[in-house]
């Protein structure tokens, strides 16, 4: 993410803004997600494996 954050300060704003997009979009797809939001919704503490 720092790398990412470094690259998009570098270029003009919609660069780093489409580098942004990229970066949430692959992890928004981890399956940690949907531990952490079914966790979240359950009031429970997630468990990661």
């Amino acid at each position: 993410m720092k790398g990412m954050a470094r690259r998009g300060l570098e270029g003009p704003l919609e660069v780093g803004l489409a580098l942004e997009r990229g970066a949430v979009v692959a992890a928004l797809q981890h399956s940690d997600v949907a531990e952490g939001l079914d966790a979240f919704q359950s009031r429970r503490e997630p468990v990661f494996p």
